[in-house]
């Protein structure tokens, strides 16, 4: 399996960015980012996708339509094929789980309380 960091490198190598500003974007990742994007290459190697695919497949479930940011037709037409992926519902909780994030106080303190 793909670690986060072997992850990132390879789509820094593939042209994909965080900043699109940049070429030279430093990466800085939290754990949660490195639990998401474990997360997503371990569903991907499922489906035989990349995690963007799923990460698009995710947005798209979401009812709501991701932009685009190929930078060519190949870019495009691997993006296009995530509307092709159908995750199932323990997947889509998984991933919403590993995304979550944390409302604080009080909500913490209202969900002890609540069981």
């Amino acid at each position: 399996m793909i670690n986060a960091s072997k992850f990132l490198v390879l789509s820094k190598e593939a042209g994909y960015s965080r900043d699109s500003h940049s070429t030279d974007a430093e990466y800085s990742e939290d754990e949660k980012t490195k639990l998401i994007i474990d997360g997503l290459v371990g569903i991907a190697e499922k489906y035989e996708a990349t995690p963007g695919q799923i990460a698009f497949a995710w947005t798209l479930s979401k009812n709501a339509f991701p932009l685009l940011g190929a930078r060519n037709i190949d870019q495009f037409e691997q993006s296009i094929k995530a509307a092709e992926i159908n995750l199932t519902a323990e997947e889509l909780a998984h991933l919403d789980a590993l995304s979550s994030i944390s409302l604080g106080y009080p909500h913490d303190l209202l969900n002890t309380v609540r069981g």
